[in-house]
């Protein structure tokens, strides 16, 4: 065990955290949750500075303890687009030089995807001061463009696709995983995901986010559920960044809150979220049977409001965890939620509320609009369930036991033999098998020949081929592979010059990225489906 390992048991740890630029007063839930676990970790002794971009001047304040960071947003208006992340790079780190104390720092902790997006940053805290990386991912963003079909699969390895991707010059999400010491992730369904397709180096953990648990008084339950109409029915609510219509399920809300008036005509449904279009849409179908809150950014009036309502509705398709569902629960408010994500690992159905069983989101209108007729024309089980709900969040996702679990994840990441190296990914003889079928693919037995060849070497290379590497440059490899494989047949080349030539376009090509692009083009992940071919 190192010096740094071994003094970090015996005094409180300095930890530096990156969050997204809205950090901590934003319209969404990582910034909320990185805020927490920083205050939290604070009110157990330990010193946390956090950094997050603003686009406004650079500020350091203090906010619950915590020493915040806010770097102004780098001008790249004059920078090449193949230049900007290596640019935004290097802007943060001369601000962390120049504003802490870096040497003393025990590790680094990623709490929102901001390292995972600028792999530079992470590489040179690591390379220059030996930092450890604890990588928190909490949005998957090749889940959102898969979800973002309507049949729940995405040829990665078409023509469009790596034509779109040509010009995104920024690393891969996945790429920080093969130096992280710790990968987490909100849901087993994420790290299941993370562990096909990133094939971390470091142990992969699951975390739920933390929510504060609230016994709401009784009486200030019961004047915010008059003045949201519980007097005259019973109210459901709908609510975070519902505009992302198809992620946040919309659609079923919108469908299924129509079947549910024609059974109960006095049900009142509670937006919370931005007034915009999508909160027209509800109030011009529905009238006054829609309350539309706009976003509730003060923490003791949304735990108020949601404690006021009968139950909360979540048919995302796509939830990487749901923290509206955990805050609903924290103040003893059932959910009925889609079986995605952290859904459902948070929702024990029929026990602290309601997971919606159909495979296909196309059911999910009928089962959510009949479940929840039933459930509130029951009020014995509707206020058990709440009871059980609070009782799960007190147990599994309350803020002292959530950041108890991140210290203990911190002490093991210090406690651990640390190599401070890019690691080749886990890869199988499967894996190998379906690479060079893909090579074979493009090019024949040619290419299958040079695959073995790059693979032989892939561990000497891999820190190059990482360091290097951005969405354009997996694309336009692939690319090349494609027109080399073509090129076989012009008159224009020789059979010795096309061999270099696809030498050189198979060996450019990262075997991972070609196999995470196979992955995720054969697998289906609609809701419910855990990657079934």
């Amino acid at each position: 065990m190192d010096e740094r390992a071994d003094s970090s048991m015996a005094k409180p740890l300095r930890i530096l955290m990156f969050s997204e630029s809205s950090y901590p007063r934003h319209p969404g839930g990582a910034g909320k949750c990185s805020h927490q676990l920083a205050a939290g970790l604070v009110a157990r002794g330990h010193v946390v500075h956090l950094v997050s971009e603003t686009t406004d001047s650079a500020v350091r304040e203090e906010i619950d303890g915590v020493d915040v960071h806010r770097f102004a947003r780098l001008d790249t208006s004059e920078i090449a687009s193949e230049r900007i992340e290596q640019a935004t790079a290097e802007h943060v780190l001369d601000y962390l030089e120049r504003h802490l104390d870096l040497d003393v720092i025990d590790l680094v902790h990623d709490s929102g995807g901001f390292l995972s997006y600028f792999f530079p940053v992470a590489w040179e805290l690591d390379r220059r001061w030996g930092l450890p990386l604890v990588l928190h991912y909490r949005y998957l963003m090749i889940r959102h463009r898969i979800l973002e079909t309507q049949t729940g699969r995405l040829d990665l390895l078409g023509g469009d696709f790596l034509g779109f991707e040509s010009f995104l010059h920024i690393s891969s999400q996945g790429f920080p995983a093969r130096f992280a010491t710790r990968v987490v992730v909100l849901s087993e369904d994420d790290a299941y995901f993370v562990r096909e397709h990133y094939r971390p180096r470091g142990e992969l953990v699951t975390l739920p986010d933390p929510v504060v648990p609230h016994a709401i008084d009784a009486s200030a339950r019961t004047r915010r559920r008059d003045e949201l109409g519980g007097d005259r029915g019973p109210l459901v609510l709908f609510g975070g960044r519902i505009a992302d219509v198809r992620f946040k399920g919309t659609d079923v809300v919108f469908q299924a809150f129509d079947r549910l008036r024609q059974r109960l005509p006095d049900c009142r449904l509670i937006l919370a979220a931005a007034d915009d279009s999508v909160v027209g849409s509800f109030r011009d179908a529905f009238g006054s049977a829609v309350e539309a809150l706009g976003w509730i950014g003060d923490a003791e009036a949304l735990a108020t409001t949601l404690a006021a309502v009968d139950l909360v509705w979540m048919p995302s398709r796509y939830e990487p965890f749901g923290l509206m569902c955990a805050e609903a629960m924290a103040v003893g408010t059932p959910v009925v939620g889609s079986p995605v994500g952290g859904l459902s690992e948070m929702i024990c159905d029929g026990e602290n509320g309601l997971l919606l069983s159909a495979e296909d989101a196309d059911d999910w209108v009928d089962e959510l609009a009949d479940r929840t007729v039933a459930l509130l024309r029951d009020p014995a089980t509707l206020e058990s369930m709440g009871s059980a709900a609070y009782r799960f969040a007190r147990d599994h996702l309350a803020l002292p036991v959530v950041v108890a679990r991140v210290e203990s994840l911190y002490r093991e990441v210090l406690a651990t033999s640390y190599c401070g190296e890019i690691q080749p990914p886990v890869w199988d003889d499967a894996d190998t098998s379906a690479y060079l079928d893909r090579l074979a693919s493009y090019a024949g037995d040619e290419a299958r020949a040079v695959g073995r060849e790059t693979l032989e070497t892939w561990d000497d290379t891999v820190t190059d081929r990482c360091l290097g590497c951005t969405h354009a440059r997996m694309a336009e490899s692939i690319q090349e592979l494609d027109r080399a494989g073509r090129a076989r047949f012009e008159r224009t080349f020789t059979p010795e010059r096309w061999r270099r030539r696809l030498a050189t376009a198979v060996r450019e090509v990262c075997p991972l990225a070609l196999r995470q692009k196979e992955l995720a083009s054969e697998r289906d992940y609609l809701p419910g489906l855990r990657a079934s071919t």
